[in-house]
């Protein structure tokens, strides 16, 4: 009877740690994180990564508008209202005078637009420069640590994001980096020993064991080294 009833209570007890729903959930845990650590956990957390900071930026970027948009259009307009008054001024009779004039005011908006594009104008709004492909070309090329060229985040929230994503992109970048350096190694190694069985032979490459003679494979060194 005593040992019916441990034999049931242990029963019971590894009945009741099984159907834990704590330890179903620690070990889907750890199931996710080694699944995570592997090269396809990897290559699609780099994924989701660049396509998430692509939607950000785009979400950042395009909430305030570029004051220099607003800039040029002020210096257009005024251009074009000192043009006229100096056409009203002056009459087809005095085209010396309306050229000299004229080119005066044209010198002056020529002068104010080519600062504007020293400060970073090219013609386009937020939405026009921050559409999906070139924030996804941005994102990846701030943590793959290539560099980007004249697409820049304008507003302190987008030059915090960025820095915060490049944090946490480039050490997953590594990561992702070292696991297809593996990949990369071992598909090197195969083709290797393939390549040298293929041009010395298949006999070539056995050898007699010492002693009963059972024919051995011959160990293929890889260079690590041109």
């Amino acid at each position: 009877m005593n040992r019916q009833r441990s034999s049931v209570r242990s029963r019971g007890s590894s009945s009741t740690t099984t159907s834990d729903p704590r330890e179903k959930v620690k070990d889907c845990c750890r199931k996710f994180i080694a699944f995570m650590c592997t090269q396809v956990g990897v290559g699609g957390l780099i994924v989701v990564y660049a396509l998430v900071g692509a939607a950000s930026f785009m979400s950042i970027e395009t909430q305030e508008p570029n004051p220099l948009i607003e800039y040029v259009s002020v210096l257009r307009r005024n251009c074009a209202a000192e043009l006229w008054d100096v056409t009203e001024q002056n009459n087809l009779f005095n085209s010396s005078i309306w050229h000299y004039e004229a080119d005066v005011v044209l010198k002056r908006y020529q002068d104010d637009l080519a600062d504007a594009i020293r400060r970073g104008y090219d013609g386009r709004t937020p939405e026009e420069t921050w559409i999906f492909p070139a924030a996804l070309m941005f994102c990846l090329a701030v943590f793959t640590m290539i560099g980007y060229g004249n697409m820049v985040p304008r507003t302190a929230w987008g030059k915090g994001a960025t820095v915060i994503y490049a944090t946490f992109g480039i050490p997953l970048y590594i990561l992702y980096f070292m696991n297809m350096g593996k990949v990369l190694a071992s598909t090197f190694k195969w083709l290797y020993t393939w390549l040298h069985e293929c041009s010395h032979g298949h006999d070539d490459d056995l050898a007699l064991e010492d002693g009963n003679g059972v024919p051995q494979r011959k160990r293929i060194i890889v260079p690590t080294t041109a």
